[in-house]
């Protein structure tokens, strides 16, 4: 029997990332304001169209490519990125919240066996990092992600034995990026499943004939995260009943809780293979 191969995306669906980056972003932009005396709304809208022109809301430079630093000596562009970034980060510790069962469901995972990945469209560094702070790293065998900041080796991975960097053409909702992981894996696709909050997880995930997997948990995220996210990105803050038009149709299963997985995934390998 094939061991099973479980797949998950990071935001939002081990963790709550609209209250995690929202109240950092908002903290980076009031040290800039106070910085540099630039008002709030304007650092604000010159954000979202760095982020739009890089389809990237954690694009790593964004401070350096704001239009209204452009006439800022080199070397205070450098001051003020290192600032906000420090203060992005010491917010950001404060409000990553794993959710309920994930840890104990991935743990029992590894333990019979499953193969763990995360699949994100996050760069390597954010991505490994907040793996890192939730306690999940060493669950997992690999990472599929962006490519890492430019002045970052690949050399520190933990013990993550597998990364795949995935290019723009790679990112979800393109399939591609399953398919590099799991053409990685002599797998029948009956034996892989994807777990994501979004359709942007999902489609793909059934288009390369997986066993795709809805979280929709019962929460909802801070109104005033919403509200900073919405205007700053178009990234899809997950709501279920908004997903109605869009599933009709398609051939997944929905979750509630994290722990179902164990449900879904059948008769799992047991004891851990060797090594493993």
């Amino acid at each position: 029997m094939q061991q099973p191969l479980l797949i998950t995306d990071l935001d939002n669906t081990l963790y709550n990332w609209v209250d995690f980056f929202a109240p950092s972003f908002r903290a980076m932009v009031h040290t800039l304001h106070s910085n540099t005396g630039i008002g709030e709304d304007e650092i604000i809208d010159n954000f979202a169209k760095v982020y739009k022109e890089e389809m990237n809301i954690e694009f790593s430079y964004s401070i350096q490519s704001l239009e209204i630093f452009k006439n800022y000596p080199q070397e205070e562009q450098k001051k003020l990125q290192k600032l906000g970034q420090l203060v992005f980060s010491q917010t950001a510790k404060k409000n990553l919240h794993i959710f309920p069962t994930v840890q104990s469901t991935l743990a029992w995972a590894k333990s019979v066996g499953i193969i763990l990945i995360c699949v994100t469209n996050a760069p390597y560094n954010s991505a490994k990092w907040r793996l890192g702070q939730l306690g999940l790293l060493n669950f997992f065998y690999g990472l599929a992600c962006r490519s890492p900041y430019d002045d970052f080796k690949l050399k520190n991975m933990s013990n993550i034995r597998k990364v795949w960097i995935l290019s723009k053409d790679e990112l979800k909702p393109n399939e591609d990026g399953y398919l590099k992981v799991t053409d990685s894996f002599n797998i029948q696709m009956k034996n892989v499943y994807i777990v994501g909050d979004t359709m942007t997880d999902i489609i793909p995930a059934i288009q390369i004939g997986a066993n795709a997997i809805l979280c929709h948990y019962d929460y909802l995220p801070n109104q005033k995260n919403i509200e900073t996210i919405s205007r700053i990105s178009t990234k899809r803050i997950p709501q279920f009943s908004e997903f109605e038009d869009e599933t009709s149709g398609l051939n997944f299963q929905t979750i509630n809780q994290f722990y179902e997985l164990k449900e879904i995934i059948k008769n799992p390998p047991h004891p851990t293979l060797p090594g493993f």
